[in-house]
């Protein structure tokens, strides 16, 4: 029904070519999936989660096509290993979702929204059901559920030549990307 498309933002000036990304270009590509405040309690600490200087958007023809967007960074422990994920960033004043908390957040069609406290992040939201337990940086610890293969990948060939079993996709949130160990994207 609804595709979030991925987008990467950047904490480096260097890496944002500003003649061709403008500030306003930038932000105006993720405007839609903007994450609203509902709380900010009296001396909040609003300063202890991740922000970004710049967005490197997706290709303008999957960009321009997709109804919402939502990041992809990670950001490993100093030993190499993914153990939390950022469920949001700010970029310029406003707050934005990963593509994982989009997505969910598409599929049960809730609104997302976040509360500050005295010690930072003090929850995020989906509806007014869901509490997601984060830190007060807004980072989520990963539970790693079973190893390699427990989430089932499908060959993007088997998809389009039918090979795939429909029914793997019945009430799924499915992840569309690449695999390859050569992009670097399977991780620990």
């Amino acid at each position: 029904e609804s595709i979030p498309v991925d987008y990467r933002v950047s904490n480096n000036e260097d890496e944002i070519d500003v003649k061709q990304n403008s500030k306003t270009d930038q932000a105006s590509s993720i405007q839609t999936s903007e994450i609203k405040v509902y709380r900010m309690t009296a001396g909040a600490l609003t300063d202890k989660h991740q922000q970004a200087v710049g967005v490197l958007k997706n290709i303008e023809l999957i960009g321009n096509g997709a109804k919402d967007h939502g990041f992809f960074n990670a950001i490993p422990d100093i030993d190499g290993t993914f153990r939390r994920y950022l469920s949001f960033i700010e970029y310029e004043g406003k707050y934005y979702p990963s593509l994982a908390l989009k997505a969910v957040s598409k599929y049960l069609d809730q609104d997302l929204s976040l509360g500050f406290g005295q010690t930072g992040v003090e929850s995020v939201n989906l509806g007014q059901a869901l509490s997601i337990p984060v830190d007060y940086t807004g980072k989520l610890l990963l539970n790693y559920r079973g190893p390699a293969e427990t989430i089932q990948h499908v060959s993007y060939t088997d998809l389009i030549h039918r090979r795939a079993d429909p029914k793997l996709f019945e009430d799924k949130i499915v992840l569309v990307g690449i695999t390859a160990l050569a992009v670097y994207d399977i991780r620990v």
